[in-house]
């Protein structure tokens, strides 16, 4: 199978011309979130890896006055899969999203357009080797795209455990799932490196858990580990070389 190195494939969807609505994004997607006021990303790129030598890429792009693109990608054995997120940077609303999945019968792709769908709703686009469907989807707020996470939940108020819901945007599945999320207290995370300060936070929506640690200050919040419970695979975050 083709392999595009990750920096490059980036900087393709980057220069990419968005087929999304420019207005800025309202407070009401988001709202009831506990973002911490300043709101700073884990910006990268970093990389995460697995014990299978799976590999995760991360970046944002602040390039276009208050919005962002996410981008995460994963390379496996199989194949590559992709997901990028349109953001505004004060709200953390989505405004649009890509996502590729690498399957047995061939790439699936799904388009989310928030706000363009009838009555304001998201519309979904999902391409797969069996078609193409468009609908649209209600996802009423607060809502988050799978695309956005986990890096949007490095702005979050990690001041004191809370607990809060919002909708997790599921294209492919054609639905808006109902998901929980828990920030716990502050504890010594044990990693290859030594136990490091970080604050769990741990992600349910339909069946599934996963579970992130970010770093406490000083600097920003920065994604150390991913533990995804349900299909027991931990991801670590790979430091570069020292100079």
């Amino acid at each position: 199978m083709l392999r595009i190195p990750l920096v490059l494939l980036f900087a393709a969807w980057a220069a990419a011309p968005l087929a999304c609505r420019e207005e800025e994004a309202s407070d009401a997607p988001t709202a009831g979130i506990p973002f911490d006021r300043h709101g700073h990303f884990d910006a990268g790129p970093f990389t995460m890896t697995s014990g299978a030598g799976d590999t995760l890429w991360f970046g944002i792009e602040f390039s276009d006055g208050p919005y962002a693109r996410i981008v995460r990608v994963r390379r496996t054995r199989a194949g590559i899969d992709s997901l990028s997120a349109r953001i505004d940077v004060r709200t953390k609303a989505a405004i649009s999203s890509h996502h590729e999945v690498q399957t047995s019968e061939g790439a699936h792709t799904a388009e989310v357009l928030y706000g363009a769908g009838y009555e304001d709703q998201a519309r979904v686009t999902v391409t797969t080797p069996r078609g193409r469907r468009v609908d649209n989807l209600r996802a009423p707020p607060p809502y988050l795209d799978p695309a956005q996470l986990p890096q949007t939940f490095s702005a979050l108020d990690f001041a004191r455990p809370d607990t809060f819901t919002f909708n997790y945007v599921a294209p492919f599945e054609n639905d808006a799932l109902n998901a929980q999320v828990v920030i716990g207290a502050l504890e010594a995370l044990d990693l290859p490196t030594g136990p490091t300060p970080a604050y769990p936070v741990r992600l349910r929506v339909s069946g599934l858990e996963e579970r992130f640690w970010f770093a406490a200050p000083p600097g920003r919040y920065r994604l150390l580990r991913w533990h995804d419970a349900t299909r027991g695979v931990t991801w670590i975050r790979a430091e570069p070389p020292a100079p």
